[in-house]
């Protein structure tokens, strides 16, 4: 199938045309690269102001590219399977139609039915609306977009991915790179670089430098290794951006609540989770990055906020113990979130503090909280000391049988696990020697 079969491809509208038209056709600025848009939505769109903002906030996928030149030439590049095709173009304005074919003489001849003819219904500097007059199926309404979205490439090399982002007067390079964890894996951007045009099909950046032959792309690194290139699907390489970009914000936002808050713990994989709730993952890179920015900041807000008070309730807990009553101390500790140290040690700290101060609060603490025991005993169970002394309090037979019997079964769980293994491991062992 040829490029210009591909064309035939798109979307079809059944749309009533007398909603569309313009009155001053000016096909001689058509000189540079445009996109070629496929709607997803196709048939909801029935007047030139409807398609225009197609243009502007389309999420949809360009999977053709067509650049015109000063010489009358044109190029159709495809992303589906990078295949470049070559032709001649001819404006007519008193029509209003670009007619293309491979042939240069056959442009203006009408005895040829293979040219290609778009009827323009609509076209400025940066976006150009257009049916065919030969599609044999029905008519199809294509837009092509100037200058306001960018080609992808993408290097060849897939152990050294590359993400390439052509602009109008820069280009920008993304070296890619894999996050591994239990959670998921993720794409990584392990270094970016802004390449500025030097000479004619040359752009050169910190790190690399980006050479045209044609339509050909060839990146090179800053220690002279060369990456070939093919196109790349916009809606891939944002995501895969965006994928990146949404992981190393919740990693970095961990670190600093983390760093802020010593006593909590903000998971990194909250990362993961958070991707997977994002309802547009291919949407610009842009517009992404400044969601996220301001996801991250309302939580960094919230959290900032609450970690605080905790803060302070703990050290209020821990300034006063030996001042305040169990009961004003009781009433602070209810504020606490009750969790294991590893994700919050608010309560941990405060219980530990508290019962070494006076190890019958150990005692009062468990019949005050009842569904917190297990919070209460990993506070102080790594201390011997101090269990020595929960020994010594007098009363509350009930709570000491209860935690002394959970404490000597943690003590020893260990060894039985080596035990347990032991055993499986003779008897494996007995069992190779018997066939044997």
């Amino acid at each position: 199938m040829t490029i210009f079969r591909l064309i035939l491809l798109l979307i079809t509208l059944n749309i009533p045309w007398n909603t569309f038209g313009q009155k001053d056709c000016n096909l001689n600025d058509l000189v540079g690269e445009w996109k070629l848009i496929n709607l997803s939505n196709w048939g909801a769109y029935t007047n030139i102001d409807s398609l225009k903002l197609v243009s502007q906030s389309h999420n949809s996928e360009e999977f053709l590219t067509i650049e015109f030149f000063k010489d009358s030439t044109f190029t159709f590049r495809s992303s589906k399977n990078n295949k470049v095709s070559k032709g001649y173009y001819f404006p007519d304005e008193k029509k209003c139609e670009l007619i293309l074919n491979k042939n240069k003489k056959r442009l203006k001849n009408i005895k040829y039915i293979d040219r290609n003819n778009w009827e323009v219904i609509y076209v400025n500097k940066d976006i150009l609306i257009y049916k065919e007059d030969n599609n044999p199926f029905n008519y199809a309404t294509h837009i092509l977009v100037f200058g306001q979205n960018s080609t992808f490439l993408k290097t060849t090399d897939r152990k050294n991915l590359h993400y390439i982002e052509l602009c109008d007067d820069y280009v920008k390079v993304y070296k890619m790179g894999r996050y591994y964890d239990k959670a998921g894996i993720g794409s990584a951007i392990i270094k970016t670089d802004t390449l500025f045009r030097t000479i004619q099909n040359e752009f050169k950046g910190k790190f690399y430098t980006l050479l045209k032959n044609e339509t050909i792309y060839t990146l090179i690194s800053d220690n002279e290794k060369k990456y070939q290139t093919e196109l790349e699907s916009g809606l891939k390489v944002y995501r895969d951006l965006n994928n990146a970009y949404c992981l190393k914000s919740y990693f970095d936002l961990s670190s600093k609540l983390n760093k802020e808050f010593p006593l909590y713990h903000y998971t990194f994989r909250n990362g993961y989770y958070a991707w997977e709730k994002q309802p547009n993952k291919s949407i610009n890179h842009g517009k992404f990055t400044a969601q996220i920015d301001q996801e991250i900041a309302l939580i960094y807000d919230q959290m900032s906020i609450k970690q605080t008070a905790f803060t302070k309730t703990t050290k209020f807990i821990t300034d006063n113990i030996t001042q305040s009553n169990y009961s004003i101390l009781k009433d602070s500790l209810s504020t606490l979130p009750m969790e294991y140290q590893s994700q919050s040690g608010y309560f941990y700290k405060s219980v530990y503090q508290m019962v070494k101060a006076n190890p019958e609060y150990f005692y009062k603490i468990l019949q005050d909280f009842p569904t917190s025991r297990q919070y209460t005993y990993a506070a102080v169970e790594q201390d011997k000391e101090l269990i020595k002394n929960l020994k010594q309090v007098r009363g509350y037979e009930g709570f000491k049988k209860e935690f002394f019997k959970e404490y000597n079964f943690r003590k020893t769980l260990p060894y039985r696990i080596i035990g347990t293994y032991a055993i499986i491991a003779g008897l494996f062992t007995w069992l190779m020697i018997a066939k044997t």
